[in-house]
């Protein structure tokens, strides 16, 4: 491996091309790559990569200071991608059977929810970084009472980001709404069925619910975005779902086939066949959108699964996840244990 920072060849990782060896260069390190503030946090993930420690247990980091501080951020890659997922929450009130959320699959594959001031460390990090699109997830973010003040906090630290709040729209109010536009954050739902809306939601739900916070949005002049998503039990009225969405207001709907990721894994009878999703684009692209943009999805299953490493995931190519304990993941499907 070569240092991120140097032509040197790294050795056995107690020695770095900054020149001195072992906890003692990493102030050499420091000093060598403090020219910008993206490149002072770039030599704490030299060190990192390097393995080589300093040896007064004292971290440095921007204005963080502290080992537990540097924990918060130390997951984050040094070259991070322009668009980047914060499942703020493992918790949701829905039970999709097609969920694809990690934890669904392997309880242990997350441990837990960090706070909010983690997470504004977190969102702090990022600004520094220069990050220009925040997507804000879970699970079902609006189970999160201090979801709106780090949706604050994120848009005083990157005023002129994309930001965007990705939610069941179960909880959502017109509060809400009304927070969403001052704040400028894009509110995004998905509508999983028509008349299999209750069975694709785990809920006794009705697709009216929905329907009614999409109209409401549009009366606001914030239309949501939307994402549908494509399986075997609801197929047949995915272009009225379509339809259905644009009547009520949709700014953009997205279609997608069912990944087998997460809780879908315990449920392959929703599985499309590729011959069957290829008739459904087709379906799709006869329905009448007045302007409406419509994106169709491809991928059926995750990529880094193959052979249990990273194969350079579609998604992961400009794409990343903040995972609810705050680590970083190269795309919504992957985590540590699946590459040993």
């Amino acid at each position: 491996r070569r240092c991120q920072y140097g032509r040197e060849r790294i050795g056995s990782g107690k020695d770095c091309s900054c020149g001195t060896i072992g906890g003692e260069w990493f102030f050499a390190c420091r000093k060598a790559h403090r020219s910008s503030r993206q490149d002072r946090f770039r030599s704490h993930a030299h060190v990192r990569h390097c393995g080589a420690f300093p040896r007064t247990g004292e971290w440095w980091f921007g204005g963080l200071a502290g080992a537990e501080d540097l924990q918060k951020v130390r997951s984050l890659p040094v070259e991070l991608p322009p668009r980047l997922s914060l499942e703020i929450s493992c918790r949701c009130n829905f039970e999709c059977p097609f969920c694809s959320c990690i934890w669904e699959e392997d309880r242990t594959a997350v441990a837990g929810e960090i706070s909010t001031t983690d997470w504004k460390d977190i969102l702090t990090a990022l600004a520094n970084r220069g990050v220009q699109r925040l997507e804000f997830t879970g699970g079902e973010p609006l189970l999160r009472s201090d979801v709106w003040d780090l949706l604050r906090f994120a848009r005083q630290g990157l005023p002129s980001a994309e930001l965007a709040l990705f939610t069941n729209a179960s909880l959502l109010n017109e509060a809400d709404l009304r927070l969403s536009r001052s704040l400028r954050v894009q509110v995004a739902t998905s509508l999983q069925g028509w008349t299999t809306y209750s069975a694709m939601t785990g809920t006794e739900r009705s697709v009216r619910d929905l329907l009614r916070a999409l109209i409401r949005a549009a009366e606001f002049d914030w239309p949501m975005t939307v994402t549908l998503t494509a399986t075997a039990v609801n197929a047949f009225e995915v272009p009225n779902m379509l339809a259905g969405a644009i009547a009520a207001g949709a700014a953009a709907v997205t279609v997608n086939p069912v990944m087998a990721e997460g809780r879908a894994r315990r449920h392959p009878e929703l599985f499309l066949e590729r011959s069957a999703w290829e008739d459904l684009k087709i379906q799709c692209c006869r329905v009448e959108r007045n302007g409406v943009p419509l994106y169709l999805g491809d991928e059926m299953s995750c990529s880094c699964r193959r052979k249990g490493r990273i194969r350079g995931c579609p998604a992961g190519r400009d794409f990343g996840v903040l995972g609810p304990d705050g680590v970083y993941r190269p795309c919504l499907h992957f985590f540590t244990s699946q590459v040993g």
